[in-house]
Order: structure tokens, then sequence, then C-alpha cells
């Protein structure tokens, strides 16, 4: 009776760590990797199918208050976003991905962002072993058609790696569509963890981050050394930084300092909007009105006018969703905040995820999602666990400095 116990023990364990897994992987394939480029729709269908399959019997394990709150706060926001517009409206079905997930227990959503989060670090590792190869010998390679139809370049796909032709120094691209993306996740990853250097994972995902020439991982970096380092690691991002700087100067102007613009004051991207729209948006916010509150609804830059197309920027959310769509996408992410992890590293991690919502104006994507709530459930553990540890500590003191009589 002992070994069938064992073995049916096992075998939940298992089936539980097979599932996890598979809900990371599903996480990983939501970020878009070029082998889906062909058929985007095809790829959120099975995700979404593959999810609920395996995830259904956990959804409502878990009792928590937060959970149902959030599902409602996150459906009233998408239904804004869908519906809230002044001109034109929506639906997608690919909020239900991100639902899926708030409903599953904390513990397993933990499970879900570590497993997706090693995966990615296993796919970022082997793909820097190419690129850095790719400078000291001919590697073999083949097209594909980019996944943003307004790129007119092939993409050249080596083996974990990917990259744009004709550039003077590759960009670290992974399997993604742009470096910019990875640098963004990447930046995410490194903030919740207080920029810890302790285990593999952290390694390769700090060095993707430096490679892919991310003006946002950079930044994000600079705050983490600025407020979360301990001063070794300070020292040694300062030393390694001057050095990249001076032996590779003509690299940083050419792939951060020019994306930096101060027009009348203020610090914009290059590159996130252009001219063309950046005209219509300031005659938006001059005609104001509902337009400006609520917005001109989803895709609207595209819809009034297609040569809009082709930025991604704060801009763009304000545009299509107006003041208060921007406000509930703040509130919601605050809120999450508020409930799972209300500490200096948990609203360190809010504002962090929240610049970079000043570029990425996508941040409702099941990967965000779960990189985010994900993060701040790690940073409540890690909390919580400080605190049982010190209590601890308190009571092994006044243990060892009581007198016992007998």
């Amino acid at each position: 009776m002992n070994k069938v116990s064992t073995l049916f023990e096992f075998w939940k364990i298992s089936k539980y760590k097979l599932i996890v897994f598979i809900l990371g992987f599903c996480v990983f394939i939501s970020m878009l990797p070029y082998f889906v480029w062909t058929n985007t729709a095809m790829a959120h269908l099975l995700i979404a199918i593959i999810t609920f399959t395996v995830s259904v019997k956990y959804l409502f394990l878990s009792n928590r208050l937060w959970n149902i709150q959030t599902v409602v706060f996150f459906i009233a926001c998408n239904l804004f976003i869908f519906f809230g517009g002044t001109t034109y409206s929506g639906f997608s079905l690919y909020p239900v991905l991100p639902i899926l997930f708030i409903l599953l227990p904390d513990s397993m959503k933990i499970d879900v962002f570590t497993s997706f989060r090693r995966i990615l670090s296993i796919i970022l590792f082997l793909g820097l072993i190419t690129y850095f190869l790719r400078f000291i010998i001919e590697l073999p390679w083949f097209s594909v058609q980019p996944l943003n139809e307004l790129r007119k370049e092939t993409y050249s796909v080596y083996l974990f790696d990917i990259s744009l032709p004709r550039r003077i120094l590759p960009r670290f691209f992974s399997v993604f569509d742009e470096p910019g993306l990875l640098g963004t996740v990447c930046a995410l990853f490194i903030s919740y963890k207080r920029l810890e250097l302790k285990t593999f994972s952290d390694i390769i995902i700090i060095l993707s981050g430096l490679v892919t020439f991310s003006l946002a991982f950079y930044v994000v970096l600079i705050l983490n050394i600025l407020f979360n380092a301990g001063t070794k690691v300070r020292i040694l991002f300062v030393v390694m930084g001057l050095y990249v700087f001076i032996s590779q100067g003509q690299v940083f102007e050419k792939y951060l300092s020019k994306k930096l613009h101060i027009p009348e004051g203020r610090i914009t991207s290059l590159g996130r909007t252009h001219p063309y729209f950046d005209r219509n948006y300031e005659s938006f916010l001059e005609i104001g009105g509902n337009e400006l509150i609520f917005g001109r609804g989803p895709m609207a830059e595209i819809l009034d006018d297609p040569n809009n197309a082709g930025g991604s920027s704060y801009k763009y959310l304000i545009y299509r969703h107006g003041v208060l769509g921007v406000f509930l996408v703040v509130l919601f992410f605050a809120f999450l905040t508020l409930k799972v992890a209300f500490s200096r590293q948990g609203l360190f991690y809010l504002l962090v995820f929240l610049a970079l919502a000043y570029q990425r104006t996508n941040v409702f994507m099941l990967f965000y999602i779960v990189i985010f709530i994900g993060g701040l459930l790690s940073i409540s553990r890690k909390k919580f666990e400080k605190g049982i540890l010190q209590s601890l500590e308190k009571e092994r003191y006044k243990l060892s400095h009581s007198q016992i009589t007998y």
C-alpha cells in the first residue's frame, strides 16, 4: 500500500509540474517568437485552448477575494478599451488568457511565472551562444517575413537567434521581432528581484538585456543600481559601464543616445512616433472635449489615417482611449500592487512597469500580466519569508539569553 501511495503522490507532483511547464511555455509563445509569425491568430487560439484545458481544474481552488476583484477590474478596463471610444469600437477574446491566469491559485501563479522565466532564460542562453558565434564564424541561416508588415526588410533566422541585415553591430533579438521588446521584458525581470546575480537565469537575463542595446533596459538598469543594488554590485556595474562606454562609444551613439530627443524641454523617444502622427496628435489635443477624455477607440490612429501606423508610444494610448483610459490602466496596476505587494519594492516595481508602458501600449497582453503579477507575488513572498526569519531570529535570541530554572 505504501508503494502504491508513493507512486500516486509522485504522479500527482509530476503531473502538476508538467502542467506548470505547459502554462509557462504558453506564456512564452504569447510573446510571438518568429515561428508563429505566419499565423498569430491560430497561435493565440491554441494558447487559449491549451491553457484552459490544462488549468481548468485549478481555476477556482483559490477563494481569495482579490482574484475575483482583479478579474472584475480587468474586464471593466477591457470593456472600456473596446467600447469606450467616441468613434470606433472593437472586440477580442484575447483578454480571456490573462483572466485564466489571474484565477489560478497564487502559488500556481508563482510557479507558472517561474517556469516562464526559466524557459525564456534557456532560449536566451542558446540565442546568446549563436549571437556571439556570429562575430567569429559564418553560420547557416534562412529568411523569414517580418511580423510587422510595415517593416520592409526580411529577418535572417539563425539557431535560437534572428537579426535584421545590414547593421553595423547586430542587436540581440533572440527569437522575437525587435530587441526593444526583449529589453523591456528583461528590465522587468531584473526589477522585482532587487538586481540579484545569484542564479543562472539572473545572469543570462542581464546579459541579454545589455546586448539588446535597448534604451529602456539601460535606464531601468541604472535605476536598479541606484535604488536596489548592493555596494559590490554598484561598483561592478560602474566599472563595466565605463569600460563598455569607452570601448564601444560609437555603439552607444548609434543605438542609445540618438534615441533621445528634447524638444522644448520634453524628453521623447525617437522611433516611437513619427512627425505625421505627431501633427495629428497635437490636433487631437487641441480639439479636446470628449475625445480627449474617452479617446477615439481601438486602433483609431490607423482607422483615421493609415499613415499614422508604425509607432509605439503612450501617445497612441491617449489617442485611442483618452485620459480616462490611461487612468484606468494605471489604476488597475496600482490596485494589484496595493493588494499583493504594498511595499517599497512593490512600488518601485510598479513605477518601472508604468515607465515602460510609456513605450509599450499593449500592457494587457498575457506575458506582461504574468510578469507583473508573478513579480508582485514573488516580492510579497520574499517579504513574508524575511518576516518569518526575523521573528525566528528574535525568538532564538530570547531563548539563548533567557535563564532556564528548574
